[in-house]
């Protein structure tokens, strides 16, 4: 092997080195696996409580509101599953505990009705747009 073959090869080598690194800097950051999240919301006398289960496996969870209402609920694999509860305007403890270990606390203020807001969002519901509703426990 001559000197700029060797020169070429190590040329080569450092290229492919330069070219790989932020792929695997990319593999790294991935995750194997999205763990499960929550989401708490609080609307106009309503709370949506949301969970998304573990790509992975199914999750138990236990919705507790005010300290006393407490419901469980299982969640496949993957999916979110969420609830809207009823609730009077004011300030409203609400957590989740799931077997995954996924624990949110929230302290949330939930408003009074407004018959006119509420008819905003049912006609940008019936229109398809419930992504653009003033309640975001309607959407």
């Amino acid at each position: 092997m001559t000197r700029t073959s060797n020169a070429r090869s190590l040329g080569a080598t450092a290229l492919a080195g330069l070219l790989a690194a932020p792929l695997l800097a990319v593999l790294a950051a991935t995750p194997a696996h999205a763990e499960s999240t929550a989401e708490i919301l609080a609307g106009r006398e309503r709370i949506k409580v949301s969970v998304t289960a573990d790509d992975d496996a199914p999750d138990r969870c236990v919705y507790t509101l005010q300290n006393e209402a407490a419901f469980l609920v299982t969640i496949p694999a993957g999916e979110t599953e969420s609830r809207v509860f009823e609730a009077t305007p004011g300030e409203k403890n609400v957590s989740i505990e799931c077997e995954s270990g996924l624990e949110v606390e929230k302290k949330v203020t939930v408003g009074q009705t407004d018959l006119l807001l509420d008819l905003v969002d049912l006609g940008l519901t019936a229109a398809g747009s419930s992504n653009l509703t003033t309640d975001p426990t309607k959407g």
